[in-house]
């Protein structure tokens, strides 16, 4: 029989062999797998805190969790315990000066050997590659170093990226080298939403790259998670058309406004012209410094406001579906929106990854940005690897505009069109239409 903190005692179910059916199977593709590891809490219906709920002090888990008073129905004391964030359906685990205390420490390292290195009678089979950890930021210092030990031992090349959405400044301690690899970038994306809304010029948006990519080492700015959304976020689309809704970067008040019952949020389908902005975000993103992360379903345009709505059931090619007739309030939208793939958007991803995985000068790159005059709507770099350099042009105006070719005496290839661009530049300028990017490999001239 099995007992719950007790590894010895663990055994695979037709679940669990499924998981590892899976990531047996995508290995086999050359794709890693990442787990979301929520270390800070549980639900109430985890097996520990049910233990805890029913039995109190004389539970084996009274240890585990952050209990202010147990139940004393004689003297009419409640049982209260302290939830993620004030909410009840979240028990925390009890933490000291060193983070998560010893029992449920021992659970949570026993679980992370058990996905990493999985052992299935006496035989050691492919575990996960890494791990992506929810509010990260809740547990105390001491306890990640000693994680990520027990983590590195295991894989030394095992992927670590928390959820820490803090300044530079206190991120730098997470980002140390003891800690994690990277977390998910926000503020790359606090940045790219302030440019693409003009709320700051083209050279603050290249300041606060700068200043982003400095803050670190190279080793962790090249592994950087950048995002444009996620599950915390409204879609990017969405994003993109209530750009003047709420400050990105103001990420309390920005939940409190984003969501689709705010009546001054526009929960409909982004317009083509949105849908340009996200195109173009997602060349700068294929193309700039770190690792890109797209959150499911923004390739395929899916749209809707912060939670829940931007948490939708993915949306599939081969499947039909009923328009889009209720708002978030359960009101009717006086215009349905159409819901399928967007296939035009769908295939610009896909050829950016492509262009990204064949370019070792965008992965790992030297970024130099070229300093443009104006106009201010355009943001013009080149990364560099090797003999291999390649210049990245992007116009978020609503005109062509064009720039100075840093190289005359270069060719241009245009790796999204997959054209030459002689005939496009002039006069020793390079144009770039509205609302677009443009991934140019430079060539010396023979």
């Amino acid at each position: 029989m099995e007992t719950p903190h007790d590894p010895d005692t663990w055994f695979w179910t037709s679940a669990d062999k499924l998981a590892l059916e899976l990531i047996a199977q995508l290995h086999q593709r050359g794709m890693k797998v990442i787990f979301d590891g929520v270390f800070n809490h549980v639900g109430i219906t985890h097996w520990a805190f049910r233990d805890v709920l029913k039995n109190q002090q004389d539970s084996v888990y009274r240890n585990w969790f952050s209990v202010k008073s147990w139940r004393d129905e004689r003297n009419d004391i409640p049982f209260l315990y302290q939830g993620w964030s004030g909410y009840k359906e979240l028990p925390e685990f009890k933490q000291d000066n060193r983070g998560i205390v010893a029992e449920p420490k021992k659970y949570i390292f026993d679980i992370t050997k058990r996905w990493m290195d999985p052992n299935i009678n006496g035989k050691t089979i492919d575990g996960i590659d890494g791990w992506r950890l929810d509010v990260a930021y809740c547990i105390k210092h001491p306890f990640w170093r000693e994680w990520r030990c027990h983590v590195k031992q295991i894989n030394p090349e095992a992927y670590i990226t928390a959820e820490v959405i803090r300044p530079i400044d206190e991120l730098k301690p997470y980002l140390s080298g003891e800690e994690f690899d990277a977390v998910m970038n926000y503020n790359f994306t606090f940045a790219c939403s302030e440019y693409i809304h003009k709320k700051i010029q083209t050279q603050e948006f290249d300041r606060l790259l700068t200043d982003l990519r400095h803050a670190f080492h190279a080793e962790i700015t090249n592994v950087q998670q950048n995002l444009l959304g996620s599950h915390d976020t409204e879609r990017i689309g969405s994003h993109i058309k209530n750009g003047h809704i709420a400050a990105y970067r103001d990420w309390k008040n920005y939940h409190r406004l984003t969501i689709g019952k705010n009546p001054l949020y526009d929960s409909g389908k982004p317009e083509p012209k949105d849908i340009a902005l996200q195109k173009l975000l997602a060349v700068f993103q294929m193309t700039y410094v770190g690792a890109p992360m797209i959150y499911y379903g923004d390739e395929c345009g899916m749209w809707g406001a912060n939670d829940p709505d931007c948490r939708k059931p993915m949306l599939w090619a081969d499947l039909e579906y009923q328009d889009s007739a209720f708002l978030p309030d359960g009101g009717f939208k006086s215009k349905p929106d159409p819901v399928c793939v967007n296939g035009d958007l769908f295939n610009h991803y896909k050829n950016l990854i492509r262009i990204r995985n064949n370019s070792k000068a965008l992965q790992l790159g030297e970024f130099k940005t070229i300093q443009l005059p104006t106009p201010n709507e355009c943001y013009a770099f080149t990364r560099t690897y090797d003999n291999e350099t390649v210049l990245v042009l992007l116009n978020k105006s609503d005109k062509t505009n064009t720039i100075t070719a840093p190289d005359p005496n270069c060719l241009y290839f245009d790796l999204i069109s997959k054209k030459k661009l002689e005939t496009l530049v002039k006069d020793k300028k390079i144009e770039i239409p509205p609302r677009s990017g443009r991934i140019l490999k430079m060539q010396q001239k023979p």
